[in-house]
């Protein structure tokens, strides 16, 4: 955590209030003892607002261009991680011309 201030919750308990050295979202480490008031008080029940990943691109994948990426998303695979739990029977039917054999490869 980064430019780390000292500040309250709407509690009144102590906190420390900073920035993610990664990401630069706003971090809030509750507990600590409170080394002077700033007038700042925390956000709140907010703890983090560190967004999620978004998932993985199907094209990360060696074999799997931007015409494969469309057929498996009309499929209902949008990223790795839900090609990884796909059967292969459910991925050679989304993209023309891989067998049942072949999609094994790919999931």
């Amino acid at each position: 955590m980064t430019n780390a201030a000292p500040t309250i919750t709407p509690a009144n308990r102590p906190a420390m209030m900073g920035k993610c050295a990664t990401c630069g979202s706003t971090l809030i480490h509750r507990g600590g003892q409170l080394l002077g008031h700033t007038g700042i008080r925390a956000p709140f029940p907010t703890i983090s607002t560190v967004k999620p990943k978004s998932p993985t691109p199907l094209t990360a994948i060696t074999g799997i261009g931007n015409a494969r990426e469309v057929q498996l998303i009309r499929a209902g695979i949008d990223s790795i991680e839900k090609l990884a739990v796909a059967s292969p029977a459910v991925v050679a039917n989304a993209m023309m011309g891989v067998s049942i054999k072949n999609a094994n490869h790919f999931i």
